[in-house]
């Protein structure tokens, strides 16, 4: 989905899964899991995946920073941009 929008959706169970291939069949109706026609009608927007990727990477470690490790720790070891 992160190739369509800027969003991370549970991908657990697989209710969740048959969700997340029932959102991307309403952008892409013929889409089929693992279908080489499918996966080029994806593919052009690769790089909006990679920056919606990296955007919730960035999220999740700051996140995980701030409820992990103490903030003294953190200054002077650890840039956080």
């Amino acid at each position: 989905m992160l190739h369509f929008k800027d969003c991370a959706p549970p991908t657990q169970t697989d209710a969740d899964k048959k969700k997340l291939v029932e959102d991307v069949k309403k952008i892409i109706p013929t889409y089929k899991k693992g279908d080489k026609d499918s996966i080029w009608k994806i593919a052009p927007n690769y790089p909006t995946a990679i920056k919606y990727a990296q955007k919730s990477v960035c999220k999740a470690l700051r996140k995980f920073l701030v409820l992990k490790i103490p903030m003294n720790e953190i200054i002077g070891s650890v840039k956080i941009v």
